[in-house]
């Protein structure tokens, strides 16, 4: 204690005491902060209330003026109404004297029309012409035609009720019409009974003047008739004069339907535009296409009859028929040399056109087919009946053309009246006569087609040789001018030409029948000649086994049959797939036939009938494989020591042929020291001898498709024998030996892929299994399979894990516990 008696501050509580005072002296701060802040808003407050206070008024003062305009809106729009009413009213009375102004006009031009009427009939001789002018007149004012507004129109209909109050008497303009109309009927009769059929364009035009009088003197509908039936009596063949040209005797009928057409196209053409014209709308140019049809069918049905009769075509057929079966068709010989009891001959020949190579008439590229002459057999059709049938199937396809080309003609001049349908229902009496020579036409082409195909396999030639070396032997580098025989070419050159000629004959029905013959002859005849030169050509298997016992190798020329026999079924199943899906079509298109889908599911047989040459194209190929199997496949695989056994006992190899091999170990456990990139000298070797015995001796033999198709057939036994002779048995691979395994299998997968492009894909399948096998023995590590899992889980687990075993770096338990995605 102090003397005074104070306590002395102690040095430990004088630093709290500053630091309370410090909060003290910050409170103190806060508190005058806080006041201060509570005074502006305060204040703040007061601003905003007197602010509301303000708008409040103004918004009060906005309402009441908002009120006043809207009672000065409702006002005026109450005058706006007053004004409208007051401008219809205005309006109605204008309307009323518009009317009667017209009304006024009308009669005065009706006045003036009776008095035109009156003066041009009372003039010697009558003024018909301007006479008609104020009848077409009177009657535009009567109708209100050549009226153009409501007013005017009211005004008609006005002066209609004044004729019927007794204003105003039209019967004198009624009765000077009438005295027109019978005028004009007197003298139009005359014209046209003085108008001769001529060329002459004043003749047609002074008719057409008689027609237009006629409808201006208010007789439409016998103006429409008077002018139809002119063009139908002066400008149609037979009735008018036309001079057909020189053509041979059996064309001359086909030539009076031509004319008949060309004469019925000439006389749309020119009056067509002219009633349009004239009359309006589109039903005066269906009267006129009405009467061009009924004059066809009266006209063109005798045509066609007369047709069927001077060429005995019914009689012709029945004969051809019988001809073809073998029978009597006639009862006398025919003028032509031949024996007794031949078939006379009614029918044409091909063999002047018939080709031997089809190539030119599917591809333009082609050269031209070669001619080929059959003769004639004792059973069938002679040269002059092939010649004739010839010639009379190409004149009813020009009569089936022109006739199906007319018809749609006339549907693009009219395709709605029913005047067409004669046309359309085929139940007229020209298309009936159309139809029932089509039908016989369908009948002679079956005959053509069957009579065509015997003779083109009676007359099959084989391929001819052209020596590379004429001083020696025949060798590989020998040549074959053309790979098939010439029954393929002769008969696809006439399956075309009478496909394309019935294409030409447009008319859809008749192609689809004509299709059913062609598809049955594809799928019949043809198929089973071409499947059974398939079967008797192929070699023998002893022959086979002496040639290869006495000569070591198979001998040249052993297999040329079987080659001709596959290249015909391939080139066959080609021409028909290419006719079906491209020749045809375009054809049709080009020809812009009508109804084309019926005939699809047609060309979709075609296309099936092709797929079933292909397949007998196929059973050669597998003969041809067999032969190569037995004679050099599996030599060359034994040779190449490409499947040579393990034995158990010393290391030794035993061959397919029996003999012993020596080798030091297997063949894919390699070194680093004894490691070479690529396929090892086994399969290098086995690729060497396969394809010079197996690929290259056929390459120039074989067309293109049967070639890659052999090649393919070797690819799949070579993946299949390579398979048998590594994953087959208990090979054991290393990390270079996995990679030396690759390079084989990658190896013989490209080596074939070179030679078949087309059957990349099939290829790959067949190596797929040894493909997939190399992906997996280079894997670093077991584990790494499951990155690959997606590529290689077709194979199976187990399979994988078999691959993953034959890796010698490879532990089997870590195998054995590798667990696979489901």
């Amino acid at each position: 204690m102090t003397e005074n008696g104070s306590v002395a501050e102690s040095p430990a509580t004088s630093p709290l005491s500053a630091l309370v005072q410090q909060w003290t002296a910050r409170e103190d701060a806060c508190d005058a902060a806080i006041h201060q802040q509570l005074q502006r808003a305060l204040h703040q407050g007061r601003e905003q209330s007197v602010r509301v206070r303000e708008a409040a008024v103004l918004a009060q003062q906005g309402h009441d003026e908002l009120v006043r305009l809207l009672e000065l809106a409702r006002d005026e729009a109450g005058r706006a109404q007053a004004a409208t009413r007051e401008l219809r009213r205005y309006d109605r009375r204008l309307r009323h004297a518009e009317s009667a102004l017209q009304l006024v006009r009308n009669l005065l031009r009706v006045r003036a029309c009776a008095e035109g009427i009156r003066v041009a009939l009372a003039e010697r001789p009558p003024d018909i012409e301007r006479a008609c002018a104020h009848a077409e007149t009177y009657r535009q004012l009567w109708s209100g035609s050549d009226n153009e507004n409501g007013a005017a129109r009211q005004g008609v209909s006005s002066m209609a009720a004044a004729s019927a109050g007794g204003l105003v008497s039209l019967a004198p303009v009624e009765e000077s019409i009438q005295r027109l109309q019978q005028l004009v009927r007197e003298q139009a009769a005359a014209a046209a009974a003085a108008h001769k059929p001529s060329s002459s364009s004043t003749r047609s035009e002074s008719i057409l003047l008689w027609a237009r009088r006629l409808r201006q003197a208010g007789l439409e509908a016998e103006a429409r008739q008077f002018l139809v039936q002119h063009a139908v009596q002066h400008e149609l063949y037979p009735h008018r004069e036309m001079s057909p040209e020189a053509v041979p005797r059996e064309w001359q009928g086909i030539q009076r339907l031509t004319l008949l057409y060309e004469s019925v196209a000439t006389a749309l053409h020119r009056y067509s535009g002219v009633l349009r014209a004239e009359f309006g709308g589109d039903e005066a140019v269906s009267a006129l296409v009405a009467a061009c049809v009924q004059h066809c069918n009266q006209h063109g049905a005798p045509l066609v009859q007369q047709f069927l009769r001077e060429e005995r075509v019914r009689e012709q057929l029945l004969r051809a028929r019988a001809a073809l079966e073998g029978t009597a068709a006639g009862t006398a010989a025919s003028g032509d040399g031949e024996p007794h009891g031949a078939p006379p001959a009614i029918f044409a020949d091909l063999s002047a056109s018939m080709g031997s190579d089809i190539h030119a008439f599917i591809e333009p590229s082609t050269a031209g087919a070669a001619a080929t002459s059959p003769s004639a057999s004792a059973v069938g059709l002679s040269d002059t009946d092939m010649h004739r049938l010839d010639g009379l199937l190409e004149r009813i396809a020009v009569i089936g053309r022109r006739t199906g080309t007319f018809a749609q003609f006339l549907r693009a001049c009219d395709p709605t009246h029913p005047a067409l349908t004669d046309m359309q229902r085929r139940d007229g009496t020209l298309p009936y006569a159309v139809q029932e020579l089509l039908g016989y036409y369908v009948g002679l082409e079956d005959c053509y087609l069957q009579e065509s195909v015997r003779r083109a396999e009676r007359a099959d030639q084989a391929p001819q040789w052209v020596e590379a070396n004429t001083s020696g032997p025949r060798s590989t580098a020998d040549a074959w001018t053309q790979r098939t025989s010439s029954l393929v070419d002769d008969a696809f050159f006439v399956l075309k030409k009478c496909l394309m000629r019935t294409v030409s004959v447009h008319d859809v029905n008749t192609l689809g029948a004509v299709l059913n013959h062609v598809n049955a002859l594809l799928s019949g005849p043809l198929r089973q000649t071409l499947a059974q030169r398939v079967r008797t050509r192929s070699p023998s298997s002893a022959l086979l086994s002496a040639q290869l016992m006495l000569g070591g190798s198979l001998k040249p020329g052993t297999l040329d049959a079987l080659l001709v026999a596959i290249n015909d079924a391939q080139v066959s199943a080609e021409y028909g797939g290419k006719m079906a899906a491209r020749v045809l079509p375009a054809a049709m298109q080009e020809a812009q036939l009508p109804d084309t889908d019926k005939v699809m599911p047609l060309l979709a047989e075609m296309e099936g009938a092709a797929g079933e040459l292909e397949v007998v194209a196929g059973r050669g190929l597998d003969a041809l494989m067999a032969v190569l199997e037995e004679a050099v496949l599996t030599r060359a695989a034994s040779q190449s020591r490409l499947d040579c056994e393990v034995s158990a006992v010393g290391g030794t190899e035993r061959g397919s042929d029996g003999a012993d091999r020596f080798v030091s170990g297997q063949r894919y456990l390699v070194s680093e020291a004894e490691y070479v990139a690529g396929p090892s000298a086994p399969v290098a070797s086995f690729l060497a001898a396969i394809t010079a015995g197996a690929l290259d001796p056929f390459a120039d033999k074989l067309v293109p498709a049967a070639w890659q198709q052999l090649v393919c057939r070797v690819s799949e036994w070579t993946a299949r024998r390579y398979q048998r002779a590594t994953l087959g048995r208990a090979t054991r691979f290393n990390a270079l030996g996995a990679l030396v395994w690759d390079a084989e299998v990658r190896a013989l997968t490209a080596h074939f892929i070179s030679r078949a492009p087309t059957q990349r894909l099939r290829i790959r399948e067949h190596f797929r299994v040894l493909s997939l096998a190399a992906l997996v023995l280079n894997l670093d590590k077991p584990g790494e399979v499951h990155s690959l899992w997606e590529e290689v889980q077709s194979a199976g687990a187990a399979e994988v894990r078999g691959w993953l075993s034959r890796r010698v770096e490879f532990s089997p338990e870590v195998i054995q516990a590798l667990k696979w995605e489901s």
